[in-house]
């Protein structure tokens, strides 16, 4: 049988094949292609068209990964500190709400934002972060809903 378009043959859940020769193998269908929502009310997604990507159609299985860079970070400031730390880190694209701006210190901990602009935000160390202070860590940057800063 080919069961490469949602079914509920079988089963109580839609689904559907990941090979066009069904093998047993399933995919579960989502029954909404809404775009989850964030939870920054003022959010926007990326606009494709800046980036000369093309929308994909109305299938829920299919999603738009786009090479478009939205903004770049050029410094971090100061490179070394404790709980309690501002950290001050200027690039481009960062959005001057701060609540659409994330920044991730090693793998877990989500930097509280004390301000932004387009240009530079200012989050810090919390006094209750669980990072381990004689480790480097890592720092990412994202737009609420749009993706990393390279």
């Amino acid at each position: 049988m080919n069961y490469t378009s949602c079914t509920t043959v079988n089963d109580t859940q839609s689904w559907c094949s990941p090979s066009f020769a069904y093998t047993g193998q399933r995919l579960y269908c989502s029954s909404t292609n809404s775009i989850p929502t964030s939870s920054c009310g003022s959010s926007s997604l990326l606009n494709p068209s800046s980036c000369s990507q093309t929308v994909p159609s109305s299938n829920a299985l299919e999603f738009l990964a786009t090479p478009c860079t939205i903004g770049s970070v050029t410094s971090i400031s100061p490179v070394a500190g404790s709980a309690g730390t501002a950290i001050t880190i200027t690039g481009t694209g960062f959005s001057s709400t701060p609540c659409e701006n994330i920044v991730q210190i090693g793998s877990k901990y989500d930097s509280p934002i004390i301000s932004s602009t387009s240009t530079q935000i200012i989050c810090r160390i919390g006094n209750s972060s669980s990072l381990n202070g004689k480790t480097e860590q890592s720092v990412q940057v994202s737009r609420d809903r749009q993706g990393y800063l390279i």
